[in-house]
């Protein structure tokens, strides 16, 4: 049983749907960029009314708005909570659907180990993602392209984009924890918009904070993109903390999936 292929089947009409969702949102508020431009001064007035936390994790800055690429990060705040919840909806639920569905023990009586059978569900996932931010990227990065005119940073925009599959990834380990914490899932979607949202709510403390260090409790803060724009780097110690979350979460989540217990479905 090729169980990497089956997932990749299995799961790519509803990532499909997330990459064409993010795809429309992006490319709908990049095309509000030209108009703003004709009238700064009235959108940042009415910016300026917006919550102190919520103008900080929404990374507004005059100086952002300057180019088609600062733009794009303050997109990027809006897609980044769509592909949070993507990629912690596909992590919970390539393993809680076998129990909800009620084919686990088909699953697991068949004559591959289970270490066998998690990695290709994780490889099959985060494929899926790598493959959906890298479309988006591209498909971003020409209409970002489009407004330019000034030469196009490429170099900043390819490490917004590695943010953005840094971001996927983490979340996606995040989700298969959750599903090993709580297996009898019903619905992953509400699981993955409430986990989500608990995460960007700690992005608000974070970025209003004097103290870095709760940065490093939300992956929403690991290489924020107007962060980027303004250092023009990727911060290395962001990097090495989503490395660390994803280490935690796979071996949690690959101890927690060998020794549990599969009842068979009479």
């Amino acid at each position: 049983m090729n169980i990497f292929a089956r997932e990749l089947k299995m799961n790519f009409k509803s990532s499909a749907s997330y990459l064409i969702a993010a795809c429309l949102i992006s490319s709908m508020m990049m095309s509000f960029y030209s108009l703003l431009q004709s009238d700064m001064k009235g959108f940042m007035d009415v910016l300026d009314n917006f919550p102190a936390p919520m103008k900080a994790i929404m990374g507004i800055s005059v100086e952002l708005f300057t180019s088609p690429i600062g733009y794009y990060a303050f997109v990027f705040t809006f897609v980044s909570i769509l592909f949070a919840i993507q990629s912690i909806g596909l992590g919970a639920g390539i393993f809680s659907k076998e129990i909800r569905e009620k084919t686990a023990d088909f699953l697991m009586t068949k004559p591959v180990s289970r270490t066998s059978i998690f990695t290709q569900k994780i490889l099959a996932a985060s494929s899926l993602l790598m493959v959906s931010g890298l479309i988006y990227s591209a498909i971003i990065g020409t209409i970002i392209y489009l407004f330019s005119e000034s030469k196009f940073d490429t170099g900043l925009f390819v490490k917004m984009s590695l943010s953005l599959l840094i971001l996927q990834q983490t979340f996606l380990f995040i989700g298969t924890a959750i599903s090993q914490i709580l297996p009898k899932i019903k619905s992953v979607l509400p699981i993955a918009v409430g986990i989500g949202s608990f995460f960007y709510a700690i992005s608000a403390f974070a970025v209003t904070s004097d103290d870095d260090k709760l940065r490093f409790l939300t992956p929403f803060q690991y290489n924020r993109p107007d962060s980027i724009v303004f250092s023009g780097e990727l911060e290395l110690k962001f990097i090495i903390s989503a490395i660390l979350v994803v280490m935690i979460c796979t071996v949690f989540s690959l101890i927690r999936f060998i020794k549990k217990d599969i009842h068979s479905v009479s």
